[in-house]
């Protein structure tokens, strides 16, 4: 049985040629590495219109929901509870933008 290297584990048999500027591919290739994937996987989503949210992107979005955690604690808490909603439904919004970017 052979090493696969990657995340993706299903076989690859087709290859798409694209040309492109050195400024494009260095774009490309730093948009991919912000991704924390090989370039080919960066494409491949892009292509396909798959989710790509950059490693920062995914450490606040772990961050907000950890937050949103506190809120919900909030909510239970009396006096508090207005204040957690508003926190909550901020925190689900910027969830939300971060991705859909």
């Amino acid at each position: 049985m052979s090493k696969r290297q990657g995340t993706e584990r299903r076989a690859k048999s087709q290859q798409l040629l694209v040309r492109l500027e050195p400024a494009e591919h260095s774009r490309l290739a730093e948009l991919a590495a912000a991704g924390d994937m090989t370039l080919a996987e960066y494409a491949r989503r892009r292509l396909l219109g798959g989710h790509i949210i950059a490693k920062g992107d995914a450490a606040i979005i772990r961050e907000l929901r950890r937050t949103g955690g506190i809120a919900m604690l909030a909510i239970r808490t009396r006096g508090l509870a207005e204040a957690g909603r508003t926190a909550l439904a901020d925190i689900r919004r910027a969830i939300s933008h971060l991705s859909e970017r």
